[in-house]
């Protein structure tokens, strides 16, 4: 069956690829669009948002229950990839390790543009803008706020691991707070948040709720 016509003005996509400068956003959506659905027209690829094909670009609150969950899976192994360097096959396997279980169309369904092709198989970026949704200590309360880049991420991770360190006493409070003090994080709303760096306020915050598997102080996070 032959493809329909892409355009009023252009009988095929390669005519409208060909015919003027494709660098511009709105063309490069119009090739990343064409991609998923290359038998479409240019009519439905207009109609189509970016982030029905691209979950990396959705907002956290917009996920359904099971995409919220292939978020999380994904992130795990888009750590692993850039920690360790590897493919992502390689990372997807490691992350079954530690319990998850993503598949690859998951994980690049829900990474996008993050990922991108190479002659050794799919690699991560150095950044993305993938929203997540993260507990934090701020003001002496824990919080849960929606982080809208990696950078913050992984200020946040680095965070607790050295809530962890003060709690054990493998890291001082002066140098703690010389750490996170001037820290400020933006959440997907525009809120600024610092992070607490007094023990003795963290210390509440961990005690408040024992039980919970976020707790550093018994050793569960």
């Amino acid at each position: 069956m032959p493809r329909p016509i892409f355009s009023a003005q252009f009988r095929t996509y390669g005519e409208w690829l060909k015919a003027g400068d494709r660098t511009s956003k709105y063309a490069q959506e119009i090739i990343r669009k064409h991609k998923v659905f290359p038998d479409r027209n240019l009519k439905f690829l207009n109609s189509l948002k970016i982030s029905d094909i691209d979950l990396s670009l959705k907002p956290v609150s917009a996920l359904t229950e099971k995409e919220f969950t292939e978020r999380g899976e994904s992130l795990k192994v888009l750590k692993i990839m850039r920690n360790e360097g590897l493919t992502l096959s390689k990372s997807i396997e490691k992350a079954k390790e530690y319990g998850y279980n993503p598949s690859e169309k998951s994980v690049r369904k829900s990474l996008g543009n993050v990922l991108y092709k190479t002659g050794k198989g799919w690699k991560a970026r150095k950044t993305d803008r993938i929203e997540v949704r993260m507990n934090i200590y701020s003001n002496g309360t824990e919080e849960t706020i929606t982080l809208t880049n990696s950078k913050d991420r992984t200020l946040i991770g680095k965070y607790f691991n050295d809530v962890k360190k003060l709690l054990h006493g493998q890291l001082d409070e002066k140098a703690f707070k010389k750490l996170y003090r001037r820290k400020v994080i933006v959440d997907a709303k525009g809120n600024k948040w610092s992070l607490e760096t007094s023990r003795k306020d963290i210390e509440i915050i961990e005690t408040a709720n024992p039980n919970d598997v976020y707790r550093v102080i018994y050793g569960t996070r």
